[in-house]
């Protein structure tokens, strides 16, 4: 696959991104998970902060928006093990520090997609519709956008507990059904066959970088 295909087809955060939406939650922007807040308001506090980032993001510019976002995407997504998920055995195999450097590219190419393209707000909604309890003990939190005009879209946060007791996002379904984390598998294979984990490191680096310099 090439690099370029994993900017474009790093689909749901582009969906998500490119309508442009509004967040509707809490008024205030909390970058962090409030040691112990529902699954509902995890999603919620970091919704708050994409809010601020659309409204402002023409004063904070890629690089402001990047830094409003990450602040508080290291709190809402467990990273490390979305990146584990994605990658499979080669994440299995790998010693810590490979995993770690993973885990922080897979959290760069994210955060620099959503920096990218929160350039504005036009009035769309973001609505939380509710929980259902998912396999292994995770928690399904519904959403759905609703863009002027056009019909809603379903996007179902699934989210694990940690042992400090804070919710996180561990995968995204689009339509309630399509995993973020099954699409990210397929489109790292070709990769991770031929350059391993740290080959697919380099190039989520790499493509995150071009998405902030452009």
């Amino acid at each position: 696959m090439k690099e370029t295909d994993m900017q474009r087809r790093h689909f749901l955060a582009a969906m998500i991104c490119s309508l442009p939406l509004i967040m509707t939650g809490p008024g205030s922007v909390l970058a962090a998970n409030g040691g112990g807040a529902s699954p509902e308001s995890a999603v919620e506090q970091y919704h708050s902060v994409l809010l601020k980032a659309m409204k402002d993001a023409k004063t904070l510019g890629i690089t402001g928006r990047y830094a409003l976002i990450d602040k508080a995407a290291q709190t809402a997504f467990d990273f490390s093990n979305m990146a584990g998920r994605a990658t499979g055995k080669a994440w299995r195999d790998a010693n810590d520090a490979d995993r770690a450097a993973m885990a922080k590219a897979f959290g760069h190419m994210s955060v620099a997609t959503y920096a990218k393209r929160f350039k504005g707000w036009s009035g769309q909604a973001f609505k939380t519709l509710g929980t259902d309890p998912g396999p292994r003990g995770t928690t399904l939190v519904k959403t759905q956008i609703a863009a002027p005009g056009d019909e809603p879209v379903a996007l179902t946060y699934v989210m694990n507990q940690g042992k400090d007791g804070d919710w996180r996002i561990i995968d995204i379904l689009l339509k309630g059904t399509v995993s973020e984390m099954a699409v990210k598998k397929s489109e790292y294979a070709n990769i991770l066959n031929t350059k391993g984990l740290s080959g697919l490191t380099e190039a989520l680096n790499t493509q995150a970088d071009k998405l902030l310099s452009q």
